[in-house]
Parts: structure tokens; C-alpha cells; sequence
């Protein structure tokens, strides 16, 4: 009979925070890493949030706009002029709840008029930190490359958002 020793099991790390982005439009949900804040294009908008109005770093003729409130913002995307995604994200204890039924609202006039879409969006948020957007029909305006670089946009605007907020308190 072999001698054996018995090594504790090492314990596993906490996973990474993770942020929820829903398209209310379609239902798909994506998860990203906060700890992966750092990105080049998040970092671009950086500078740029103190404006609350201005243009996507790196793609001309798409602008921003959003509004704050505590630990949560509203956003529209647009191009030319036309709105792309209106969207919502909250980050920590505050307004997410009133956040939460504008998107819901703001989604739900607008559902009926594409079959497509889903019939209404969910009662509650998912888990915080949380994403929500609404695409607009105006995505046809652009050309599918663009289109495709929405959610990047979404992602980084939020990441931004985020980073900020952490460095500021």
C-alpha cells in the first residue's frame, strides 16, 4: 500500500464581476469582465464623458448623448443625426429600478409596430451591473459593418462609464 498525502484543494479565485448586456429588441444577453475596464476604445471615451454630448471615438458621424443620475445613466447612439440605440445602465445602488421601466416603457410603444421583435420586455432587470438597449429601425440606415459595431460601442461606452465612477469615489 502506497503512501499517499492529501492536498487541500486550492481554493477557487472569485469570478470576475461581470456586466449584463441585454438587447431588448432580440433578447440576447452578452456578459463582459469588468476587470477587463482597460480597453483602447473604452479608455477613448473617457475624456469624452464630461461633455455628455459627442462623437464615437474613431467612427465619424456617430455621435452620443447621455444623462446621469446616481450610479446609473441613460444613452442614445446615434449616426447623422439618427438615433441608433436608446439604452440605460446602472452600475450600483441607486435609480435602476425607474431606469429599468423607462427602457421597458420606451420599449414597449415601440414593439408593436415590429413583428419581429419580441412581444414585451421582461418585469425586472437582470443582475446588476446591468446594460439594457433598444435598437432603433434606423440600424438599416447604416452599412452592416457599422451596424455589427453597435455592441461594441454599447460595451465601451459602458465600460467607461463604469471606470469612471470607480475612479471618482
Amino acid at each position: 500500500m502506497q503512501n499517499t498525502v492529501a492536498h487541500p484543494l486550492a481554493p477557487h479565485p472569485p469570478a470576475a464581476p461581470r456586466l449584463h448586456h441585454v438587447t431588448l429588441n432580440t433578447g440576447h444577453v452578452a456578459e463582459h469582465e469588468l476587470n477587463g475596464i482597460h480597453s483602447v476604445s473604452a479608455c477613448d471615451f473617457l475624456a469624452l464623458l464630461e461633455q455628455r454630448i459627442g462623437e464615437v471615438p474613431g467612427m465619424p458621424g456617430f455621435g452620443f448623448g447621455l444623462s446621469q443620475a446616481t450610479n446609473c445613466c441613460q444613452f442614445i447612439l446615434s449616426h447623422r443625426g439618427s438615433e441608433l440605440v436608446a439604452g440605460g445602465l446602472t452600475w450600483g445602488p441607486g435609480d435602476r429600478e425607474s431606469l429599468w421601466r423607462w427602457l421597458a416603457d420606451f420599449y414597449n410603444q415601440r414593439a408593436p409596430q415590429i413583428p419581429a421583435w419580441r412581444s414585451s420586455c421582461p418585469l425586472t432587470p437582470p443582475a446588476m451591473p446591468w446594460l439594457g438597449v433598444v435598437l432603433s429601425l434606423n440600424l438599416g440606415l447604416i452599412s452592416r459593418d457599422h451596424a455589427r459595431m453597435v455592441g461594441a460601442i454599447e460595451r465601451d461606452l459602458a465600460l467607461a462609464l463604469i471606470q469612471r465612477s470607480l475612479t471618482c469615489n
